[in-house]
């Protein structure tokens, strides 16, 4: 128990009053799910019935997964039991503060417990440690993570780590509103960015650190879990004057918890920006590294308005739906029309246009010049830009087929920024869709150093794995990414081809049928695809064939990818036909095809001539 709370007898009446209390919050009032989590577990405590709270229980009562809910695969009462506790922690730090009756979730447990209140002998509320926001849905797989890292510092073939290795966590936002978040991840992820340019420091990428959010633990075992030596945290809040906000920074020694270096800074709304740059001018200086200048075009000459929008176009693009990319295109156009010369929101506009072919959605030849416009202005306001070089990379190999160019660009994003997880990972997906499937290993495990808990990162992983044939390794992996982020979509397909090349058919299609719930209960066409060669393969041609039509039926109102035809067809055997819906694919210039190329699913026609042509033709296009 925190300090000022005992375990105590507590009146089952008086507990239903402070249950309806808790939920008749703001707090609560606006997250029904989490609401009725915590009803369920407190309603059937309350009636004895302990044997009820249990988790494949709550996942078919309070979140209707069914009958053929599987905890193993599907996480989701792990994760929102972590964020019940974390909105009763916040709770009653805030607007529960003086309530006489404590309801709490245990760790490891989904049994309540309860508790009377009586004043602390020094305070009439808990003492409250510096604070950390993270997300307890982690905590396992992050203290593997940690160990990994640990390990992974004179083991595993690479290099050794750099002496420091720094958490930057997303700064929390503390205003009423909660409408500065889309700024505090920003003003995170440019600490990240200008601290992964300096000698001597390597920073954890925002995969990992971002993961760390909604609940308080001490500063050491963010450490721990991550294998970090220093971490840095803050939060961003509202003075009086509304015109005003107060951005405060702490850096902590994981090792021992003392603070090495605090700060607070107060500003004008619009000089966001300026913050940002101080902030992270201030940390290098207090961890005794040089700062790399910045160059002379990009953010440094930005219009803050404008550098606000981009803001919010960079949150919405990392959340990673169609929807979300759709509502980041608009503030990053935008950011460009109030400001021509900011390099970052040009670069995001080429990597949200490049995105779409990626998903199987048809390249649109006006759309294709304008993210190539949009990369190279990127790059003439900044050479050294290292977005804008990964935006102009992700071009040359997802529209212009020119691996030779895409792979020049990577290695000189790497080479600008080698403590970067991003540039190691997109050189990685090159790697991997080359057929260099070992190369892309190594750079894909440099990435999860820098960035342990990246699904993003994990998925590509698992991807390359399965592309191995180390399918056992690939659900393995898969099942780690889950566990951080059951909401990540993408990791789903992978794990459930590795399935089905095991024989393991019921299995997959049970993983498929949980992203297809997570995708509005429709698959995409290429995710659509993969059912039917698992079927097929599994010897059903009947539901093989019935998927098949499916597609047919899509492709009469909207563009199908020639490839998810290819896919089904390799399965059923049916190469001549394949090989016809793979040239069409080619012709237009369809991303998922190199995928499909370099899959366990072309097995049986790489001895055919035409394999190897199409392999040649797609890497010289």
């Amino acid at each position: 128990m925190e300090e000022g709370f005992g375990e105590t007898w507590v009146n089952p009446q008086t507990i239903s009053l402070q249950l309806e209390k808790i939920l008749q919050s703001p707090r609560f009032a606006d997250a029904p799910r989490i609401s009725a989590f915590l009803r369920f577990v407190v309603e059937k405590e309350l009636a004895g019935e302990r044997d009820q709270i249990k988790e494949l229980i709550i996942g078919m009562e309070v979140y209707a997964r069914g009958s053929s809910f599987n905890p193993q695969v599907d996480s989701i009462v792990r994760v929102e039991a972590s964020r019940l506790r974390s909105k009763l922690r916040d709770y009653y730090l805030h607007e529960g503060e003086a309530d006489a009756i404590r309801i709490e979730l245990p760790k490891g447990s989904y049994v309540p417990a309860y508790s009377e209140t009586r004043p602390a002998p020094s305070a009439t509320k808990p003492r409250r440690p510096w604070l950390i926001y993270a997300t307890a849905a982690v905590a396992a797989l992050a203290g593997a993570a940690g160990m990994w890292v640990a390990r992974n510092r004179t083991a595993g073939g690479g290099s050794p780590a750099p002496a420091k290795l720094l958490a930057v966590l997303p700064f929390a936002d503390l205003t009423e509103s909660k409408d500065l978040q889309y700024f505090c991840d920003g003003l995170s992820e440019e600490i990240i960015d200008e601290l992964s340019r300096s000698p001597g420091i390597t920073v954890l990428a925002r995969g990992s650190s971002f993961s760390f959010r909604g609940a308080e633990v001490d500063a050491r075992e963010v450490g721990r879990r991550l294998g970090a030596d220093r971490v840095l945290a803050g939060s961003v809040r509202r003075t009086n004057d509304k015109n005003k906000f107060r951005v405060t920074a702490q850096l902590v020694d994981a090792a021992n918890g003392v603070a090495l270096w605090t700060s607070s800074f107060e500003r004008e709304a619009k000089d966001r920006l300026a913050v940002q740059d101080e902030i992270a001018r201030e940390v290098t200086r207090s961890l005794q590294v040089q700062m790399a200048a910045r160059s002379a075009g990009g953010i440094a000459r930005s219009d803050p308005a404008a550098y606000d929008l981009y803001l919010k176009g960079r949150y919405h693009y990392w959340r990673s739906t169609p929807e979300d990319e759709n509502r980041a295109l608009v503030f990053f156009e935008d950011a460009v029309s109030k400001d021509p010369n900011l390099a970052p929101a040009w670069a995001g506009i080429a990597d949200v246009l490049a995105s779409g072919p990626t998903r199987g959605v048809k390249a649109d030849p006006t759309l294709i010049e304008r993210a190539r416009n949009a990369a190279k202005r990127a790059i003439e306001l900044d050479p050294q830009f290292v977005d804008g070089l990964l935006a102009q990379a992700h071009l040359a190999r997802t529209l212009d087929y020119d691996w030779q160019e895409a792979e020049r660009l990577y290695k000189q994003a790497v080479a600008l920024q080698p403590g970067g997880s991003r540039t190691h990972n997109s050189y990685g997906v090159l790697l991997s869709l080359w057929g260099r499937l070992e190369e892309a290993d190594r750079e894909y495990r440099e990435a999860l150093r820098l960035d342990p808990l990246s699904v993003q990162v994990q998925t590509n992983l698992t991807l390359n794995l399965y592309r191995q044939k180390r399918y056992q390794e690939a659900v393995e992996q898969a099942r780690k990414a889950i566990a951080i982020d059951p909401t990540f979509r993408t990791i789903y397909s992978p794990m459930a081809a590795a399935l089905g090349q095991m024989g393991r058919t019921a299995e997959a299609l049970s993983v498929l049928d949980t992203l297809r719930d997570k995708s509005s209960g429709n698959l995409q066409d290429h995710h659509l695809a993969l059912r039917g060669y698992i079927l097929a393969r599994s010897g059903d041609r009947t539901q093989a064939m019935a998927v098949m039509r499916e597609l047919e039926k899509r492709a009469k109102s909207r563009y199908v990818p020639r490839a998810a035809f290819a896919d089904v067809l390799l399965g059923l055997g049916e190469n001549e036909r394949a090989f016809e819906r793979m040239e069409e694919a080619l012709a237009a210039r369809e991303v998922l095809l190199a995928g499909l190329l370099v899959s366990p699913h072309t097995e049986a026609v790489r001895g055919d001539k035409r394999y190897s042509e199409l392999c040649e033709r797609l890497a010289r296009r």
